[in-house]
């Protein structure tokens, strides 16, 4: 219960924060991107150190993930890795993810570093995991006369379990940052419902420093070569809506879709994909997610996953 307070305590901080940055959404794990973003409530592996670091603990797994993804519009390139353990300690689940960004948007290179622990709080047929995340992203701009940027910020999470069918994950997003940040936190809330091989869930995320996509530029540079006060006319309050489904025909293969709206910038996504895992402990991902009405705002994604305890028990 002591855990539990403090987790509470620092959820209810109003310090001012990043918002969840693009660059967050751009390396999304392949799995995540086919679900267009959906996933607070039941994103175990490498989804949760990006969504809900809580959802670590929900799911006993250890994972080695490489993940590709192209996005065709600005011929952006981003490559990663992640790495999450719930296995060995199943009081204590711990996660990385590294990502490398060129072209597109990013106008350069650029290198994020994602950590994430979990731990549960109450076991049984109801249970509670609490989670915290870490992020630190660098970038180096191609163009001249723009600022390198470094940005430093962290997540905080909770995952309920109602029995085997049902999940309601909450995520307070970069909370923890540095004291002169001109952003505000994002909020993220999840609920799941869950059958034999049947599921559907349903996203949301308030956002109190959201970015407009005419302005993403800007915000980009923001980290060195402008003011906060240059940038705060440029935020807004936004809210975006996700929903998936999944459907398992058969053991080790599933299939996804999704689709979110965000309100502020009137734009919806569609997302699909298919994930399986052959017996040798070895899984496969692919996904495709696209702007409809922008249909070259598109973004393919691929990932290839190892479970090395898994092929230690065979």
């Amino acid at each position: 219960m002591k855990k539990f307070l403090i987790v509470l305590a620092l959820l209810a901080l109003e310090t001012q924060a990043l918002a969840q940055t693009p660059e967050t959404q751009w390396r999304y794990p392949t799995r995540i991107r086919s679900m267009a973003g959906t996933g607070r409530s039941f994103a175990a592996g490498s989804g949760s150190v990006y969504l809900n670091p809580a959802a670590m603990t929900s799911s006993v797994q250890y994972l080695v993930e490489g993940n590709y993804t192209y996005g065709v519009k600005d011929d952006l390139n981003v490559v990663g890795v992640n790495w999450v353990d719930s296995y060995i300690n199943r009081s204590f689940a711990a996660g990385f993810g590294y990502n490398y960004y060129n072209g597109g948007v990013v106008d350069g290179s650029a290198h994020a570093f994602d950590g994430a622990i979990a731990f549960p709080i109450m076991t049984g047929d109801t249970s509670l995991h609490l989670g915290m995340a870490g992020r630190y992203f660098m970038q180096k701009w191609a163009a001249e006369g723009l600022a390198d940027r470094d940005v430093l910020t962290g997540d905080i999470g909770a995952l309920l379990t109602m029995g085997e069918n049902a999940r309601l994950g909450v995520v307070g997003y970069n909370l923890l940052s540095s004291l002169d940040s001109y952003y505000k936190p994002a909020i993220g809330a999840g609920f799941s419902v869950w059958w034999d091989s049947f599921g559907l869930a349903a996203d949301l995320v308030a956002d109190f420093g959201a970015v407009r996509d005419k302005d993403t530029a800007l915000f980009q540079a923001a980290g060195g070569a402008m003011s906060p006060k240059d940038m705060k006319d440029k935020l807004d309050f936004g809210m975006k809506y996700m929903g998936t489904m999944m459907f398992v025909p058969t053991t080790g293969f599933m299939l996804r879709t999704g689709y979110s709206f965000d309100a502020l910038q009137e734009q919806s996504t569609l997302g699909a994909g298919l994930g399986f895992v052959v017996p040798k402990g070895v899984g496969f991902e692919l996904a495709y997610s696209v702007e409809l009405g922008d249909y070259e705002n598109s973004f393919l994604g691929v990932a290839i996953q190892i479970f090395p305890m898994n092929m230690a028990s065979e």
